[in-house]
């Protein structure tokens, strides 16, 4: 008897393991949102509203492809009416950049996190007049990104869609943010295929059919398990197993509908792209 009331206290009610459930899940999103935030060896680019993440202007893709070498150029031109005294410069890349200020490189000190700002002054690069300031950035596993600050006592200058890139050695184009969403335009592999709500049209009754499975799966479940089965888990069972046959069907309409083609605009030293990542082209 003793045990039995001993066991009882340490048993939870169904909002002790809500409640221990919201934390768990808490804290496994904290987790790895800190590893996405400082892990290098993540792509992922660390929000700072001092500056934007500037990127290529390229179109969605939803190809995998192989690793290469990239490098872009983003530039910038700005006026000073008088030399500056100081000239704190800020610079994050990803992965490398080399920087230059009207041609004369800009030494930052060693980082082996790209994430990590890198910073250094750049009074003495600057002059009166119009200046320009260069970032090539090269990356092997994705696209080439450069968030950059630049404080005077006369202006602040921070990437943004104002500022020009060149990859590979191509025109000149403006600038995209990382931050937007970029929309497939005519002839984009994307816009040929069914879109979601088309899909979903076309396709209700197998919803229906799959959802009824779903059902007869998790009734079945109870019957062979009624009594190891709690009232509680059944609407998980049943969520488990919509998800489940949803899962096998969406993977399956994805081989299908998605066609495999590869194109994109590049020069002679453009190899194949890493796997998910975007393909380096100005069409549209």
């Amino acid at each position: 008897m003793m045990l039995n009331v001993r066991f009882a206290m340490f048993v939870l009610k169904p909002w002790h393991r809500a409640i221990w459930i919201a934390v768990f899940a808490s804290i496994a999103v904290s987790v790895l949102a800190w590893f996405a935030w400082q892990n290098p060896a993540i792509n992922f680019l660390p929000r700072d509203r001092r500056a934007e993440w500037i990127v290529l202007p390229t179109v969605a893709d939803p190809h995998a492809h192989w690793f290469a070498n990239l490098d872009a150029t983003f530039r910038r031109e700005f006026v000073l009416t008088n030399q500056s005294g100081t000239a704190p410069l800020s610079v994050r890349a990803m992965r490398r950049a080399e920087v230059k200020i009207n041609g004369t490189p800009v030494h930052f000190p060693a980082n082996s996190n790209w994430k990590k700002v890198a910073s250094a002054d750049a009074a003495e690069q600057l002059h009166a007049g119009t200046n320009v300031i260069e970032a090539r950035v090269f990356n092997h596993n994705g696209p080439p990104a450069l968030w950059l600050t630049l404080t005077t006592d006369q202006l602040s200058l921070r990437t943004d869609q104002s500022w020009e890139v060149s990859f590979a050695g191509s025109s000149w184009h403006h600038a995209a943010l990382a931050s937007l969403v970029k929309t497939p335009g005519p002839g984009n592999s994307l816009t040929d295929s069914q879109r979601t709500f088309d899909a979903v049209k076309n396709n209700w009754a197998s919803w229906i059919v799959l959802i009824a499975i779903a059902s007869v799966v998790t009734f079945l479940w109870n019957v062979g398990f009624k009594e190891s089965t709690a009232r509680w888990q059944e609407p998980i069972l049943l969520a488990s197993s919509c998800r489940f046959v949803v899962a096998v069907i969406l993977e399956q309409w994805t081989a299908v509908a998605v066609p495999h083609r590869l194109r994109f605009e590049g020069t002679s030293q453009l190899h194949q792209l890493h796997p998910a990542t975007p393909v380096a082209s100005f069409a549209h």
